[in-house]
């Protein structure tokens, strides 16, 4: 197995978590800033992927990733960069192209091949998910799109296995069917549908489908935080812990 599809983290601070970023570095600092983010206190900010693409700060997006407070699962942004820069394709680069990756092309030829370095010792080794144990004793998952099943021990057991299908793989990083059916019920049936629950897990983030002002979005033990942050809304950071107070306090 080339790198673990599955990552455990415990944290002593905070645990935070931030949808999309897309490249909006200056937005993320303005807002670790509001919230006083302090990685000496144990602070850690988790995200749901796609650091890159659409915005104007994708080096310095990518950066994040050389600091040990910081964490992320693979995007399917991640997974067009990859396949890009890796593979000799020039249909995977208008791929990427297409969907913002234009930012690489203009960068001087030193940004480039640091790119390229970053992609083969990092981005090629980012987790499908990741489980989170909480200073407060929760259990956090995170991945990009969709968890897979309705048990996260059911993911988990999947991600830990020396393989993982090409089928699984996409829909980890490209699903939306679970959050189209959702946002389409009342509220009321939505908290209680089957699909809004994942077993074995206390919360479970995720980000993908950019919900334009509306995010953070909930049902059940689920949050989606793409909240379209490089089209000019507010970057979603929500400190899970509180969140999961909340979910607890809504159903005594």
């Amino acid at each position: 197995m080339p790198y673990p599809f599955l990552r455990t983290v415990s944290v002593t601070g905070r645990t935070l978590v931030m949808g999309d970023l897309h490249g909006c570095y200056d937005l993320l600092q303005q807002t670790l800033d509001d919230l006083q983010f302090d990685p000496a206190a144990g602070d850690c900010l988790f995200a749901v992927g796609d650091l890159t693409d659409r915005g104007q700060q994708n080096v310095s997006c990518l950066k994040l990733l050389e600091q040990p407070w910081f964490y992320t699962v693979r995007g399917n942004h991640e997974a067009l960069m990859l396949q890009a820069l890796q593979g000799d394709s020039q249909l995977e680069a208008q791929l990427w192209l297409r969907n913002g990756g234009g930012w690489f092309w203009a960068l001087s030829p030193e940004e480039q091949d640091w790119v390229k370095r970053c992609c083969q010792s990092q981005i090629a080794t980012l987790p499908y998910a990741l489980h989170i144990h909480t200073r407060a004793g929760a259990q956090v998952g995170i991945v990009h799109a969709d968890p897979l099943f309705d048990d996260w021990m059911q993911l988990m057991a999947t991600l830990q296995a020396p393989r993982l299908s090409a089928d699984h793989s996409e829909r980890l990083l490209w699903q939306r069917q679970r959050l189209t059916l959702l946002r389409s019920l009342p509220a009321v049936e939505r908290h209680r549908h089957p699909a809004s629950q994942i077993a074995n897990i206390d919360l479970v983030c995720l980000g993908h489908t950019p919900l334009s002002g509306d995010a953070p979005w909930g049902a059940g033990n689920l949050l989606w935080l793409d909240n379209g942050a490089c089209i000019g809304n507010p970057l979603v950071v929500i400190d899970a812990d509180e969140w999961i107070a909340r979910l607890n306090a809504a159903t005594d």
